[in-house]
């Protein structure tokens, strides 16, 4: 039970730290947004749910082979990156947050 929340606990901090970090798709979300309208946010959430989907429901032998192989040969690039980008929020929070007699 104990190994279960864990899990749960990480997720939950790694999504949140993911949807608190403006990426990509909020960017294209806000411009497409100004461009066509409300109903631009729900098809992007779609789209982004399915992918999600697909990924979940997926065969392991395919994202070991198919999206880690091919599409990514070398994925230490983008670990750093990740990590980097999680470091650099971690300073900007320290920055920004209110010290003890402020």
């Amino acid at each position: 039970m104990l190994a279960l929340l864990a899990i749960f606990g990480s997720s939950f901090l790694i999504s949140l730290s993911g949807a608190l970090m403006p990426g990509p798709l909020f960017t294209l979300s806000v411009r497409e947004t100004l461009r066509r309208g409300f109903w631009v946010g729900p098809l992007l959430a779609t789209g982004h749910a399915l992918i999600e989907l697909a990924l979940v429901v997926g065969d392991g032998d395919f994202h070991a082979t198919m999206l880690l192989s091919r599409m990514v040969p070398n994925p230490e690039p983008g670990t750093l990156l990740l990590v980097g980008s999680g470091l650099a929020a971690l300073a900007h929070a320290r920055r920004r947050a209110p010290r003890r007699g402020d």
